[in-house]
């Protein structure tokens, strides 16, 4: 889980979420979603035919895995990898489109500078967009873009909040965790926010969440079920 940290700040969340009673399964993938839970089996094997296959009974089932390319890639007859994102080339051009560019999440694209790939994150859209743009302005003014380089991405740090007062965070060779990882993790989101009444806001909304263990979110569950009519006279037989 969360692989795009350090296996060490992987461990801790997985210890973190564990704690909090969540059962981790690791290795795992679902073959099968349906009214009354999930099937999962080996993520290594054939799902539909697995005969290792587990059932769990659920009646409330919550689906996050990510993101998706959207669907205009599939009109590029190019390299993509297995969750439909473009392998570009060093300047983020298409290969066999050196006028079409990809950025972001749609784009497949290992740095240089890191040999990793580079996270679909907000960081990575916005500096490889801003890329983009040098390069198509270089051009419009006539010049070469090869004058810029090979698009180089710079991290500037990965966190993920795990619950109350638990977060991972990884900046540069600083590892760590815990409630100092969680208040970071506040603090960065505080600090991107548009505008100082929201910034204010969000301060003592979360404030009074914390300190009165209130939740941010209400849900409505069960179902109103109305009885089935019965006459006064099947009333009296039964």
């Amino acid at each position: 889980m969360l692989q795009a940290f350090h296996p060490d700040l992987s461990a801790r969340a997985q210890r973190d979420l564990e704690r909090l009673g969540v059962e981790v399964r690791l290795g795992t993938m679902v073959s099968q979603i349906d009214d009354g839970g999930v099937s999962i089996g080996k993520a290594d094997g054939d799902a539909q035919n697995d005969t290792e296959t587990e059932r769990i009974d659920s009646t409330c089932v919550l689906w996050a895995v990510g993101l998706k390319s959207e669907p205009v890639a599939d009109s590029v007859g190019t390299q993509r990898t297995k969750d439909g994102r473009i392998r570009v080339n060093a300047d983020l051009s298409i290969p066999g489109y050196p006028y079409a560019f990809a950025t972001g999440d749609l784009m497949a694209y290992v740095d240089p500078k890191h040999d990793r790939e580079v996270p679909g994150v907000a960081q990575g859209a916005i500096q490889s967009g801003s890329f983009v743009g040098r390069v198509i302005a270089k051009e419009i003014a006539g010049g070469s873009r090869s004058s810029l380089g090979a698009f180089r991405y710079t991290d500037k740090g990965s966190m993920a909040t795990i619950g109350r007062a638990r977060a991972v965070a990884e900046v540069g060779s600083l590892r760590f965790g815990g409630f100092f990882a969680w208040l970071l993790w506040s603090a960065v989101h505080i600090l991107f926010l548009i505008g100082f009444r929201n910034k204010v806001l969000a301060v003592l909304e979360w404030s009074w969440l914390y300190v009165f263990w209130s939740r941010g979110a209400r849900l409505i569950t069960g179902r109103s079920v109305k009885p089935n009519p019965v006459s006064p006279m099947g009333a009296i037989r039964g």
